[in-house]
C-alpha cells in the first residue's frame, strides 16, 4: 500500500511528497506545457519512483554508528499538515526507536525553491557524530538537444568555479565517481536541461564534499550529491540541525540572480549556459529582455537590439568601408608588385608595406570591425539558447515571442 503524500500547492509548481522517505519526486511546472498546443499537459519535471524514469531529490543524515538507525527511503514520517504551500510549512517527525527523534520542516516560496530544515534530538547518554547529506538522482539518460554550445547534464560551482559533466563523462569516470572537495565553503550541484534545473543548495557557510556519480546497475542511473566534510556532533540530550535548499524549476535569469544575491550562492546564474563570452552574452540578454518589456514583443525586441548594435558599430563600420575602398583603389599597384617580385616573397612584402605606409592604408582596418560585429552577433544569438524566457511561441500577429517554453518544441530566436 502506497504511503500518503503531502500535496504541494504553490503559484508556479504543484505536486506531492510521499511520507515514506520524504523524497521530492513529484514536481509539475504550472507555467510551462509539453507542447505548443494550449490544451497540452504541463511539464512534469521531477518524477516519482514508480514511473519509468524516476527523477527525485532526497535528504538525510549519515552516521558511522550502525547501532543508530537513520531514516531510509521506506521510513514513514508523521506530518503536521498534508498541504505544503507558501507561508504554510509542514513539520515531519520520525523516531528511530533508539533514542533519536528526527524532525524536518519543509517550506516552499512563490516560485521554485523548497527549503529543508532538518534537526535531530537526542535522548542518549553519549554524543553522536552525524553528517547531513543531499542528493538528486536521475534514472535513464534523457534526450538532449545535442547542440555543442549548450550544456545539458550535471553541473556545479565549487570554489566559485563552474564544472560541467555530461552524461557520457559521468559514465566514463573512474569507478563512475568524480569527487570534488572544495577548499571554500558553500557551492551547489545539480542537473540541468535546456530550460529546467534541479539543484541542491547546501548551507553556504559550511564546507561540503560533492560528487558526480554514475551508479552501477542494469540501466543508466546518475546522481549528484553532497555530504558535510565536517561532522555535526549531537551532544547527549541535545539537538543538532542543518539546512539545505532544492531549486526545481525554470532557469529564469532574474530569478537565479536574485537567489545569488539573497542567499549568497556563488555563480548561480551559471546554471544558464552563457558560453565563454559570458561578459557579453548576459548583458545582451538583459538588454533584449528590457526591450521586450518595452515593446511587448520579443521579435521586435530582437530587431531593435540589432539596430542598436548596428548604430554602436557604425563608426567602426564606416572606417572599415573606407579602408576597403582604399584597398580597391590600390589593387592594381598591389598586383603590379606581386608580378614584379613573384620570385622574391620578402621583397614583395617589403614593397607592399612601403605602399601601405605611403598611402596611409591599414589592411587590417577592414577586418577588425567585421570581427567585432560577428562576435556581438553570435553572442546575441547565444542569448536564446538556454534561458526559460526564450522558447518560441507564436503570438496573435504571427511574430515570434518568447513567453512560454515547451519541452518538445523550443526553437530559438535570432536576429
Amino acid at each position: 500500500m502506497e504511503a500518503p503524500r503531502i500535496v504541494i500547492d504553490a503559484p508556479l509548481v504543484s505536486g506531492s511528497i510521499s511520507l515514506a522517505g520524504l523524497r521530492v519526486d513529484d514536481i509539475m511546472l504550472k507555467a510551462y506545457q509539453e507542447t505548443q498546443d494550449p490544451d497540452s499537459e504541463n511539464i512534469q519535471f521531477l518524477l516519482k519512483t514508480s514511473t519509468a524514469a524516476p527523477f527525485f531529490a532526497e535528504f538525510g543524515w549519515a552516521s558511522a554508528d550502525a547501532a543508530q538507525p537513520m531514516p531510509k527511503s521506506d521510513s514513514v514520517w508523521t506530518a503536521s499538515s498534508m498541504v505544503l504551500s507558501p507561508g504554510s510549512p509542514v513539520t515531519l517527525t520520525w523516531e528511530n526507536g533508539n533514542g533519536l527523534t528526527f524532525r524536518r520542516q519543509l517550506s516552499i516560496n512563490d516560485d521554485y525553491m523548497i527549503t529543508v530544515d532538518d534537526s535531530v534530538e537526542s535522548a542518549l547518554s553519549a554524543p553522536l557524530t552525524l553528517f547531513p547529506y543531499g542528493l538528486v538522482r536521475r534514472h535513464g539518460t534523457p534526450a538532449t538537444t545535442g547542440i555543442y554550445i549548450l550544456h545539458e547534464g550535471a553541473l556545479g560551482v565549487f570554489d566559485e568555479t563552474l564544472r560541467e559533466e555530461d552524461y557520457d563523462d559521468m559514465r566514463d569516470a573512474d569507478g563512475g565517481v568524480s569527487e570534488i572537495r572544495p577548499e571554500m565553503p558553500g557551492g551547489w550541484i545539480g542537473f540541468t536541461d535546456k530550460y529546467w534545473l534541479a539543484a541542491l543548495l547546501p548551507d553556504q557557510s559550511a564546507n561540503m564534499n560533492f560528487a558526480f556519480k554514475s551508479l552501477a546497475g542494469p540501466s543508466d542511473r546518475y546522481q549528484v550529491d553532497y555530504i558535510a566534510s565536517e561532522a555535526s556532533v549531537l551532544p547527549a540530550g541535545g539537538v543538532v540541525s542543518s539546512q539545505t535548499r532544492l531549486f526545481a524549476g525554470a532557469k529564469k535569469v532574474s530569478l537565479l540572480d536574485g537567489y545569488a544575491d539573497e542567499l549568497g550562492i556563488a555563480n548561480f546564474d551559471l546554471a544558464i549556459d552563457f558560453g565563454w563570452f559570458y561578459f557579453l552574452t548576459k548583458p545582451f540578454f538583459y538588454a533584449i529582455n528590457w526591450l521586450n518589456s518595452l515593446l511587448g514583443n520579443f521579435g521586435l525586441a530582437v530587431l531593435a537590439f540589432t539596430i542598436v548594435v548596428k548604430l554602436v558599430f557604425f563608426p567602426l563600420a564606416n572606417k572599415s568601408y573606407r579602408s576597403m575602398g582604399k584597398m580597391r583603389v590600390l589593387s592594381p599597384k598591389i598586383q603590379e608588385i606581386r608580378e614584379r617580385h613573384a620570385d622574391d616573397r620578402m621583397a614583395m612584402n617589403q614593397a607592399m608595406m612601403a605602399l601601405y605606409k605611403e598611402e596611409k592604408v591599414n589592411p587590417a582596418a577592414g577586418c577588425l570591425p567585421v570581427l567585432l560585429r560577428s562576435r556581438c552577433s553570435s553572442r546575441s544569438t547565444r542569448c536564446f539558447s538556454s534561458p526559460s524566457r526564450c522558447a518560441m511561441r507564436p503570438s496573435s500577429d504571427g511574430s515570434p515571442t518568447c513567453r512560454r517554453p515547451t519541452r518538445h518544441r523550443c526553437s530559438t530566436c535570432s536576429a
